[in-house]
């Protein structure tokens, strides 16, 4: 019988460790599958591009350049302005990250109004978090949003007349984790307790 409890406990043990709730690989889009240049497909990459403003992507070798720098490949996304409706630009993530950021290039301080971007992220209609602002160059610059909590979707505040002067590259984000079933955790529990209270009595 004590056998059994022990090769019980040891697979339990086991299952707990490889159960955890570890979040998958970060994730970085790159873009580089989109082909030379359109609109954004409504949910790449697991984020919805539609929920408010224009997103379109391009191939930096066959259409904008200078100073549409990618930071990795050639394509890069931007946002365009919604003029019926030109309220801030979003990102909507089809399940709650814990978004890193993105790298960003443009006219920047070439611009006579200082041409920038600064990041709002919510979780709900919670606004959990507001980044440092960013004023893009031609060398792109990752702006980090140093916030290591979930978000579902992400406010991109600029200029309106700013908005087809930013490119974006490289947006990183970590998939939320998965929390293992609480019914696994209590057989654990249970098993440890059992074992504890054979051998208290042996």
């Amino acid at each position: 019988m004590k056998k059994i409890i022990v090769v019980t406990l040891s697979l339990c043990l086991g299952l707990l460790h490889f159960a955890g709730p570890a979040g998958a690989s970060t994730t970085v889009l790159t873009f580089e599958d989109l082909g030379v240049s359109g609109p954004m497909p409504e949910f790449y990459g697991g984020i919805d591009w539609r929920t408010v403003g224009n997103w379109s992507h391009y191939d930096h070798n066959n259409a904008f350049q200078w100073p549409y720098t990618p930071h990795s490949g050639s394509e890069i996304v931007y946002y365009g302005q919604d003029i019926i409706d030109p309220e801030p630009v979003q990102l909507r993530f089809e399940n709650p990250v814990r978004f890193d950021g993105a790298w960003f290039s443009g006219f920047g301080e070439f611009a006579s109004n200082m041409y920038t971007v600064q990041l709002d992220l919510y979780l709900g209609s919670t606004l959990v978090h507001s980044t440092d602002t960013l004023i893009p160059t031609p060398e792109p610059t990752f702006l980090a949003t140093n916030y290591g909590g979930l978000v579902d979707h992400v406010v991109f505040n600029s200029p309106t007349s700013a908005r087809n002067s930013i490119a974006m590259d490289d947006l990183t984000f970590d998939p939320a984790p998965v929390p293992v079933p609480a019914a696994l955790y209590l057989l654990g529990s249970g098993l440890i307790g059992l074992a504890g209270f054979k051998r208290k009595k042996g």
